[in-house]
């Protein structure tokens, strides 16, 4: 009966492991394929997020804050006072 058994096992064995190896390049397709399916969906999502509307606007400001108080120390280093209390009057 053991002996059975052991036979029956291992045909059951041989015959899974052929059915995987047959099976194995559509697996491999399969999971390919989802993991560039996420990949897309994660780069789409990246690229939305950053181009946002209200993250331009954002951005904008800030660089033009930034833009501003550069001129204005470069002004101040420059020795050009009366433009720099100029510009600083337009804001007061």
């Amino acid at each position: 009966m053991d002996t059975y058994r052991g036979a029956a096992d291992r045909r059951l064995q041989t015959f899974a492991l052929s059915a995987i190896e047959e099976t194995r390049p559509e697996i491999e397709r399969a999971f390919i394929g989802a993991a560039i399916t996420d990949a897309k969906k994660d780069i789409i999502r990246s690229v939305e997020n950053g181009t946002s509307f209200w993250w331009g606007v954002t951005v904008n400001i800030v660089g033009w804050v930034s833009a501003l108080g550069l001129t204005l120390l470069i002004l101040n280093a420059s020795k050009a006072p009366e433009l720099y209390r100029v510009i600083l009057g337009w804001f007061s």
